[in-house]
């Protein structure tokens, strides 16, 4: 996967096994899914060719009634993102085969822990941090204000 730089320069087997470890993935979440264009078509992914036709995944309950359709954005389908969430997929495939297994849960070593790391703190502390220099400056500005007035 990391030799192509698009998704429809992938080999096939690749494509067959993104979509496998997807639809695996739908199927132990108790889901059916189902990879379509805008009007309902069918689309086979490895012959699939971005043409202006969107892409989209409709997600069913086993009783067949559509949950959700999901339109993904063209970010969503570049390699690196495909090969993360295709590591993702493995390991929670292979985490649900263990627990199905052991029949409680068993945490995986080696798993890549999910980076779930954002800037609000630093931003947080930055809002703080302009607000007392706000007050700051504002205390020499009123004492200013209330000298000019006492000289007019």
């Amino acid at each position: 996967m990391k030799g192509a730089a698009n998704p429809q320069d992938l080999p096939n087997t690749s494509k067959v096994e993104i979509a496998r470890l997807f639809l695996e993935s739908v199927k132990l979440a108790h889901l059916q899914a189902s990879i379509v264009d805008e009007f309902g078509n069918p689309i086979d992914i490895t012959t699939f060719k971005v043409d202006g036709t969107n892409l989209l995944i409709q997600l069913k309950d086993l009783k067949g009634n559509l949950l959700a359709t999901i339109n993904p954005k063209r970010e969503d389908l570049n390699i690196a993102a495909l090969q993360a969430k295709m590591n993702a997929l493995k390991s929670a495939v292979q985490a649900k085969k263990q627990l199905d297994k052991a029949g409680t849960f068993v945490p995986m070593p080696n798993a890549p822990i999910p980076n779930t790391d954002s800037n609000t703190v630093d931003y947080m502390a930055l809002g703080g941090l302009l607000i007392l220099l706000g007050g700051i400056a504002a205390v020499p500005a009123v004492r200013l204000v209330g000298k000019s007035e006492i000289e007019a």
